[in-house]
């Protein structure tokens, strides 16, 4: 997000130097970069910020609805469940919901947490 919104600053900068060179010339970013600071740095940041948030929403409901993205257990796809279960707990990421306490506890694995994801799927095609 950080990267995001400094190139939306750099680009605002860009966008805004003859617009306020002309109307407000204390606060542009080719004369008072101190003005520009103070005032337009905040309105950009919380306007690249919403922009950000709202394209990433977008786009993560565009890639479930293209990919068919759902939620998994073991009632839906035990076969994919029991695969994918014991290679999540080798890579020590944080266990799946449906995982029991007791498949978590006999790994006496470190990397594994105690917070619990969910575990989702696709189907192409």
């Amino acid at each position: 997000m950080c990267g995001f919104v400094a190139a939306f600053h750099l680009l605002a900068a860009l966008a805004l130097a003859v617009p306020l060179a002309m109307l407000d010339p204390d606060h542009a970013p080719l004369y008072g970069w101190t003005g520009y600071l103070v005032r337009w740095v905040p309105i950009v940041t919380v306007i690249g910020a919403l922009l950000f948030v709202a394209q990433m929403a977008w786009h993560v409901r565009t890639v479930r609805r293209r990919t068919d993205f759902r939620f998994v257990d073991d009632q839906d796809e035990p076969r994919l469940c029991r695969i994918v279960e014991p290679l999540i707990i080798t890579a020590g990421l944080p266990t799946p919901m449906s995982l029991s306490s007791t498949a978590r506890r006999s790994t006496r694995s470190p990397a594994v947490s105690d917070r619990r994801t969910p575990f989702s799927s696709s189907r192409a095609g």
